[in-house]
């Protein structure tokens, strides 16, 4: 079920170009703006707060995809900004 979020979103600061939602709570959006530091936020509690879980550092634009699957038990997760990052425990570590 989508609601009105409040906006500026608690704890993401620039434009948000894409999100994945796993289940009801657990949620990742990518943000960043060109030519400046990009992040993935990280919510557990329905978009209520949101936790920066990735971040690219200076002038590494913004991300565009999120992806995640299961296997074998393990949930991994795909973040694409300039390069690809790679995480094997539902984004805790890239």
């Amino acid at each position: 079920m989508w609601c009105r979020a409040s906006i500026p979103v608690s704890g993401i600061s620039n434009e948000i170009y894409c999100i994945y939602g796993i289940n009801d709570n657990l949620a990742f959006a990518g943000e960043g703006y060109v030519n400046g530091n990009a992040n993935v936020y990280k919510t557990t509690n329905a978009g209520l707060n949101w936790s920066a879980v990735l971040t690219t550092g200076n002038n590494n634009g913004h991300f565009t995809g999120l992806a995640f699957t299961k296997i074998n038990g393990n949930m991994f997760g795909l973040a694409i900004a300039e390069k690809v990052y790679r995480s094997s425990n539902t984004g805790n570590n890239w």
